[in-house]
């Protein structure tokens, strides 16, 4: 209810208050966390597995259905690959250029792009955010570049065009994998993401990963400068 990934609490009491302000529910109230837990036990006792795409994914769904703890397997999604020789090549000079990739929902993390933009404002810096993808139903701010709908294949070209070199993962919500994510690390670019579900667990093991410290434009900025300053030291 306050856009706010809970972490799943055990108290079942507290979800069912939640869910009675929480706009972000698609049955509008119809049913009660006890009675949708109620509903699904018996499917999920009566199953021989249940698949997870990542760790993240699996242990939230065992604080919710904790008797599926040993039948749940993690089996993350096959990812297309990029078409030989696809790249982005990464172009520091001039600084930092941060792309966002997707169609943002405030739970896809399109307050926090829209904060980040203001942050970067009210610290008097030049930093370009574009994001390749759009923002339904929302008024971008005039500071951030948006391509619009873009087609898979077109990804790397536009990422390119735009001179990107960094990558935020603004998503609120844990998801439970990201084929985005997958497209992103398969293009070898740095990306920043919070420590929430599927995108922290594998941003976190990620070469070129930044998982910043809390769920904030301004931590997310922060984690994102001080990996450009590193690599800026490096090439020295």
């Amino acid at each position: 209810a306050e856009a706010r990934h809970c972490g799943v609490p055990s108290d079942i009491a507290e979800c069912e208050r939640c869910l009675k302000d929480n706009r972000f529910d698609p049955h509008k109230g119809e049913f009660g966390m006890r009675a949708w837990r109620d509903a699904w036990d018996p499917a999920i006792d009566a199953a021989d597995r249940v698949i997870a795409f990542s760790g993240a994914a699996a242990a939230l769904f065992a604080r919710g259905y904790p008797r599926s703890a040993e039948r749940i397997l993690v089996e993350p999604h096959d990812v297309p690959r990029w078409p030989a020789g696809t790249s982005v090549p990464l172009d520091r000079s001039g600084g930092l250029r941060i792309g966002i990739v997707g169609s943002l929902s405030e739970a896809k993390g399109a307050v926090i792009v829209e904060q980040l933009v203001e942050e970067i404002a009210r610290r008097g810096l030049s930093i370009p955010v574009t994001l390749i993808g759009q923002l339904p139903s929302r008024t971008p701010p005039a500071a951030l570049t948006v391509t619009g709908a873009y087609r898979a294949e077109q990804l790397p070209r536009l990422l390119a065009a735009h001179r990107v070199n960094c990558v935020l993962f603004p998503s609120i919500c844990p998801e439970t994998f990201s084929y985005v994510l997958s497209e992103l690390m398969s293009l070898d670019l740095p990306i920043c993401a919070f420590d929430l579900g599927a995108q922290g667990e594998r941003v976190r093991a990620y070469a070129r990963g930044m998982v910043a410290a809390q769920v904030s434009a301004a931590s997310a900025l922060d984690a994102m400068l001080a990996y450009a300053a590193r690599q800026t030291d490096a090439s020295r």
